[in-house]
C-alpha cells in the first residue's frame, strides 16, 4: 500500500516524440546556440557510431528517467538502429511505445541514408511486420518517413498505404517554420499541413499521424 495523501495520483503520462536511444548520449555536448542545422547532422553522425550496447544502455537511461517522472508511452520516431537490442530495455522497464524505421529518399543535410523508394518502402514494411504488437502488444510500429522536405510524394503516399494496409499509424516531423512554410507556398501554395493533407489516399478511413514540429528548415 502507497500513502497518497497530499499526493497526485494521475494515469501515466505519454511522450509523443523521443528519439529514446540517442538523445540523452548528447547532453551537454554542443551549445545551445549551435545552429540547428549543424546541431542535427553532428547529432546524426555522433548516434550513427553507437554500437548495440551503447543504444541499449541509453534506452534504458531514457526510459528510466521518464518513468521517474510519471511517462510510461513514447514514440520514438524512427532513430534506434537496433531495435531488436533495445527490445530488452523495453521489456525490463514495462514500457509502451511506438517504433519504426525512418527513411527519406532525397539528400538531406541530416547526413542520413538516401534509398530508392522501394527500398525505402520495404524498410518500413518489414519493421512494422517484424515488431508490431510485440511484448504483449505493449509495442506499437508505426510507418516512418523522415520528414515530407526529404521524402518524395511517392514514398509519404507509399506509408500512408502501409499504415492502412497493416491498421497501424504513421509519423513524421514536419517544420512550421516561417522558412519552410514560405518554401511550401512558393512550390504549391499550400501551408506544410495542408499540402500532407492533399496527399492522403481518398479511402473513408484513415491511419492516425502524428506530426511534430522541428526547428530544421
Amino acid at each position: 500500500m502507497i500513502d497518497a495523501r497530499e499526493m497526485v495520483v494521475t494515469p501515466g503520462f505519454c511522450n509523443n516524440h523521443m528519439h529514446i536511444s540517442y538523445a540523452h548520449a548528447t547532453r551537454g555536448i554542443f551549445p545551445d546556440n549551435l545552429d540547428p542545422m549543424v546541431y542535427l547532422s553532428n547529432v546524426f553522425t555522433l548516434q550513427g557510431a553507437m554500437t548495440e550496447e551503447d543504444e541499449y544502455y541509453t534506452t534504458l537511461l531514457g526510459i528510466t528517467e521518464l518513468l521517474k517522472y510519471g511517462t510510461t508511452c513514447f514514440v520514438d520516431p524512427g532513430s534506434t538502429k537496433y531495435l531488436e537490442a533495445c527490445m530488452q530495455a523495453y521489456e525490463e522497464s514495462g514500457c509502451r511505445l511506438v517504433v519504426g524505421e525512418h527513411v527519406t529518399d532525397k539528400p538531406n543535410p541530416m547526413r542520413l541514408p538516401v534509398y530508392p523508394v522501394d527500398e525505402a518502402v520495404r524498410r518500413m514494411e518489414a519493421t512494422i511486420q517484424r515488431y508490431d504488437h510485440r511484448l504483449d502488444d505493449r509495442v506499437r510500429a508505426w510507418a516512418m518517413p523522415f520528414d515530407a522536405a526529404f521524402c518524395s510524394d511517392e514514398l509519404l503516399k507509399a506509408a500512408k498505404d502501409l499504415a492502412d494496409r497493416y491498421n497501424t499509424g504513421i509519423t513524421l516531423h514536419q517544420s512550421n517554420r516561417p522558412a519552410t512554410v514560405q518554401m511550401y507556398l512558393d512550390s504549391s501554395s499550400k501551408r506544410p499541413v495542408e499540402y500532407l493533407e492533399d496527399l492522403r489516399s481518398p479511402r473513408p478511413q484513415h491511419a492516425p499521424i502524428a506530426r511534430h514540429r522541428h526547428r530544421y528548415p
